[in-house]
């Protein structure tokens, strides 16, 4: 509600004696005052601190619109003295798209309310950085409008940025711990590859993708190896099973798992190039919604059992660095497995 207020209301709200407070200022402003004198020594010195500690100073005139600042705060804006803003919308037109309305609504909710000004927003700079400042303010008793200083906060940001990374990499670390330990009961356990490719499958796609698919070729057939594929939606499946009919596992595809079994490499593709959807067989690729794959090798004492493909959509985060790491860990993991299941199913059909 507060940003349907007009300025001119505004105007009428703070009073008409903030009129006196800007004449009084502005016949100070304009007074001269010698090199020598100790009241210009004190304002340079102000100046030089203000300037030191990345800090600017601002005013606004509800009235008449007029935003007046220093040099600094030109300076934290990113652009030169002769472009500072010179009413309301030249500011807001620096301000981040994002922050431009909360910056609207505690300015006037502090004109109305008579409260001081205080907030955290973006700047967006015109070599395309954005920088963090701190807004701080109080609406003058004597004046129309309010004024305050401008200071340069983007380390203080940086380090928050820093310490919410280091805990969201602390979480999802004991996440995939506690994945890997539950993985480990089930590899440990069973020496069946069917159950081994079916709870694999099953359980990455909870936490980590939303398709993973595993294709184990050591011991099959060159073009009819097992592959097991899990998916959020069991619909899906389904319909991974009828593409699979309609388009047969090729051992000598140029991507994918064939391509990963055959060079013992991994493939990451961190999002897919939308024109990949207009080839043949791209609106299978589309209607999948792929937008991140990763495949790795399958490896064993007995050489390479398959491949490991995980694929997310575009509604998620593409795989990450330490996705990758997870990945690869998960992946040495089965295939150690697998390698034991293949030695005890060739034991089995060497006894039968």
């Amino acid at each position: 509600m507060l940003l349907l207020i007009p300025l001119f209301v505004l105007a009428a709200v703070c009073g008409a004696a903030l009129t006196l407070w800007l004449g009084r200022s502005r016949s100070k402003h304009d007074r001269r005052v010698p090199a020598s004198s100790p009241v210009g020594g004190a304002k340079d010195g102000l100046r030089a601190a203000l300037a030191t500690a990345r800090i600017g100073e601002w005013s606004w005139n509800d009235a008449t619109g007029e935003v007046i600042w220093d040099e600094n705060v030109a300076t934290l804006c990113g652009i030169d003295r002769s472009q500072s803003a010179h009413d309301l919308d030249g500011w807001l037109a620096l301000i981040h798209h994002d922050d431009r309305a909360m910056f609207m609504e505690t300015l006037t909710r502090s004109v109305v309310a008579r409260e001081p000004i205080r907030l955290d927003l973006r700047c967006d700079w015109a070599d395309g950085s954005v920088h963090w400042l701190e807004v701080v303010g109080d609406v003058s008793d004597t004046a129309i409008g309010a004024f305050g200083l401008v200071i340069d906060v983007d380390d203080r940001h940086l380090e928050i940025q820093e310490r919410t990374r280091l805990i969201e990499f602390e979480r999802r670390q004991r996440r995939r711990v506690e994945y890997l330990a539950s993985v480990n009961d089930v590899l440990t356990l069973s020496v069946d590859t069917d159950e081994i490719l079916d709870r694999i499958t099953q359980s990455v796609i909870l936490e980590h993708a939303d398709w993973c698919s595993i294709t184990l070729a050591i011991d099959r057939p060159r073009t009819r190896p097992s592959i097991r594929v899990s998916h959020r939606d069991p619909a899906m499946v389904l319909w991974a099973k009828e593409v699979q009919l309609s388009y047969p596992y090729d051992p000598d595809a140029r991507w994918g798992a064939a391509r990963v079994i055959a060079t013992k490499r991994r493939e990451f593709i961190p999002r897919i190039d939308q024109g990949a959807f207009a080839l043949q067989g791209g609106e299978v690729l589309a209607k999948s919604g792929a937008a991140s794959v990763v495949t790795v090798p399958l490896v064993g004492a007995v050489g390479t059992l398959g491949a490991l493909q995980l694929i997310r959509s575009a509604d998620v985060p593409a795989f990450t660095a330490a996705d990758l790491e997870f990945i690869d860990d998960l992946a040495s993991r089965l295939g150690a497995a697998l390698n034991t299941a293949v030695l005890f199913e060739r034991q089995s059909r060497g006894r039968a």
